[in-house]
C-alpha cells in the first residue's frame, strides 16, 4: 500500500487546552518562565502543527518532522506534538526513534493509548517481541478496565494472539 495513501493516526489540533498529567505540568512549570518559551504563542504553534499533520496526510513525514521538532521543542510537555513526531519517525522506519518519542508521549500522558499501541507495534518491527508483549499485555489490561482504552486494549489483543508465545 502506498504510504501517502494512508492516513496517519494523529489527535485533531485542537484550540483548548488539554489537561496535563503532573510530569507535564511540571515540565511546563519549569519552561514556560524562560524566554524561548515566548518566542512562539500557542496559536503560532496551533499552526505549525496543521501544517505539519498536513506535510504529514502528503506522505511527506521528511518535513513534518522538523516543523514537530520545533513544536517539541517550544511546548515539550504536550503530548500530541510527541505523538505526531512518534508516527512520522514510525512512517520514515526510524523505529528506535519511534519507540523513544512514544514512550515519552505515554510517560507524560499514560491514557494516550494509541502511543502505547504504536510503541509496541515498534518494538515488533525491531524484533524485541518480550519488550512489545509487556506493553501489550498492558494495553490489553487497560482495555477491560477503562473504556476509552477497549478499542486499543482489543487491537493489541490480536496482536498478542499472533504473536510467537513465550
Amino acid at each position: 500500500m502506498n504510504q501517502a495513501m494512508v492516513a496517519p493516526t494523529l489527535p485533531e489540533p485542537q484550540a483548548a487546552a488539554e489537561p496535563l498529567s503532573p510530569v507535564a505540568r511540571r515540565i511546563r512549570d519549569a519552561v514556560s518562565s524562560s524566554e524561548a518559551y515566548r518566542r512562539f504563542s500557542d496559536e503560532d504553534l496551533h499552526a505549525m502543527y496543521g501544517t505539519a499533520t498536513s506535510y504529514m496526510a502528503g506522505g511527506r513525514f521528511d518535513k513534518a518532522v522538523s516543523i514537530l521538532i520545533v513544536c517539541c521543542m517550544y511546548r515539550p510537555h504536550q503530548p500530541k506534538y510527541l505523538v505526531a513526531l512518534g508516527v512520522c519517525h514510525r512512517r520514515l522506519q526510524q523505529y528506535e526513534m519511534a519507540v523513544r518519542v512514544f514512550s515519552l508521549a505515554t510517560s507524560m500522558d499514560p491514557m494516550h493509548y494509541d502511543a502505547a499501541l504504536q510503541t509496541a507495534e515498534c518494538l515488533l518491527r525491531l524484533r524485541r517481541p518480550d519488550e512489545a508483549r509487556q506493553v501489550l499485555k498492558n494495553l490489553v489490561e487497560c482495555g477491560n478496565l477503562v473504556k476509552e482504552a477497549s478499542f486499543f486494549g482489543a487491537r493489541a489483543k490480536v496482536l498478542l494472539e499472533f504473536m510467537v508465545p513465550e
